[in-house]
């Protein structure tokens, strides 16, 4: 018995152009397919580019919390 295979895929590139990010799904439950496709275009319309190693603030950050409490 042979078994189909189902492939999803969504490219996205960081907004300078400079990296590219490639989501993939793969099921052997292909009559899920529409399903699949919904949840992998809902996960990459989460997906944001953050610099991992960001400058440090030039001022220093204030609790949120302590502002309440003073």
């Amino acid at each position: 018995m042979e078994r189909e295979v189902f492939q999803a895929r969504i490219a996205t590139c960081h907004p300078a152009g400079q990296h590219l990010l490639v989501l993939d799904l793969t099921s052997a439950s292909g009559q899920h397919h529409e399903a699949y496709v919904d949840i992998l275009e809902a996960i990459a319309h989460t997906l944001t580019f953050t610099d991992p190693n960001p400058a440090s603030p030039s001022s220093p950050m204030t609790s949120r919390i302590l502002d309440v409490c003073l």
